[in-house]
């Protein structure tokens, strides 16, 4: 009697539609990393909607316990760069963006955010990327909005913004619309995926300066290196120390020593500074918490009002001085952060602030 082979059976795989099923066998049978061209596909498939979501969270959670290298996490920025809504800009100046990693759980007010307003007041146009708060209550779109900006802008309006004020704020899901597809599967994942790594690497600006705190020094290998193969002229990728929880925070840290990486002429150098080559009067992590967006907001406009001189405004200047720093403007961050005071004690920052408000206020 013949015998009929009954053909293998694969959940979820269908010929006929795109499948991420070979790249899932590859991490897992081989674990070798995805090359550029692999991950271009997957993104492809994952950003287009077209993906099941249990092979989206096998595939992320197989490159979770391989380990993204800097070439895989590269990949995966270009590739959503590659599908963002594009913000093209009249000028031919060099853009920054000072957007970090987040996730340090740490609860921070919005440094960074409060720092560019520094940046700009000194000539250096900022295009920002952010988002709402995901291991916080204020992420920079939530204190933006709650100090009077819309945070929705299309991009011919960020580019006027950008144009008149020097900052031009890019809400992420809104430029980033095809990683709703994804939310669900990242939701119900227990880990960081690289998704959430890739942020500060897919500003649809592409802008060429970069000043970047990670939540990990572990990440001081792998984001520099995707920066240089995304072409990033000048950058500074850190992540500071804080004792008192024995952690880190993706801020340069008034409590010790923050490791950096910098990113310039193709090359990276690693290198360290200590909080006490700033001066810095010694607090504790209490004294920079954040707390609602409505709250943040008003420390952020005490600070650039002049009002707010105490452990906060010291640490806006220390990462402002990163940016000072990478933008060519100081020789090094000790110089950057005196630079820092002289441009907020000029009241030019408020400056900035209220301008953004007249013309893209709520």
């Amino acid at each position: 009697m013949l015998m009929t082979k009954i053909p293998e059976m694969r959940i979820g795989v269908d010929s006929m539609e795109p499948s991420l099923f070979p790249y899932i066998q590859k991490l897992l049978k081989q674990r070798e990393d995805l090359t550029p061209q692999e991950i271009e596909i997957i993104g492809g498939i994952m950003l287009s909607g077209k993906a099941e979501d249990v092979q989206v969270a096998a595939l992320l959670t197989l490159l979770h316990c391989k380990g993204a290298s800097p070439q895989e996490v590269y990949a995966f920025a270009k590739v959503l760069r590659d599908h963002a809504t594009p913000i093209h800009t009249q000028t031919n100046r060099i853009l920054m963006d000072t957007c970090g990693t987040g996730g340090d759980h740490l609860n921070t007010f919005n440094i960074s955010t409060t720092a560019m307003f520094i940046l700009a007041s000194a000539g250096i146009p900022i295009a920002k990327h952010g988002n709402k708060g995901i291991t916080s209550k204020s992420g920079s779109s939530d204190v933006l909005e709650a100090l009077g900006i819309k945070i929705d802008a299309p991009p011919e309006k960020v580019s006027e913004c950008i144009e008149k004020t020097n900052i031009g704020f890019m809400f992420a899901p809104l430029y980033h619309a095809s990683m709703k597809h994804l939310a669900h599967v990242r939701q119900n994942l227990p880990f960081r995926t690289v998704f959430n790594i890739i942020g500060p690497l897919s500003n649809p600006a592409h802008v060429q300066r970069q000043v970047m705190g990670v939540y990990h020094p572990d990440l001081l290998e792998i984001m520099p290196n995707a920066l240089l193969q995304l072409g990033i002229k000048r950058a500074l990728v850190f992540s500071g120390y804080v004792p008192e929880v024995e952690s880190y925070m993706d801020e340069i840290s008034p409590f010790g020593i923050t490791h950096c990486a910098e990113v310039t002429e193709g090359k990276i150098q690693k290198f360290s500074v200590f909080s006490k080559d700033f001066g810095i009067k010694p607090f504790k992590l209490k004294d920079i918490l954040g707390g609602t967006a409505g709250e943040n907001a008003r420390l952020t406009e005490n600070i650039l009002l002049n009002k707010e001189l105490g452990p906060p405004r010291e640490v806006v200047k220390l990462n402002a001085a990163a940016g000072l720093y990478v933008a060519g403007q100081t020789d090094n961050l000790v110089s950057g952060f005196y630079k820092a005071e002289e441009i907020l004690s000029s009241g030019k920052p408020y400056e900035v602030l209220q301008k953004l408000r007249d013309i893209n206020g709520i």
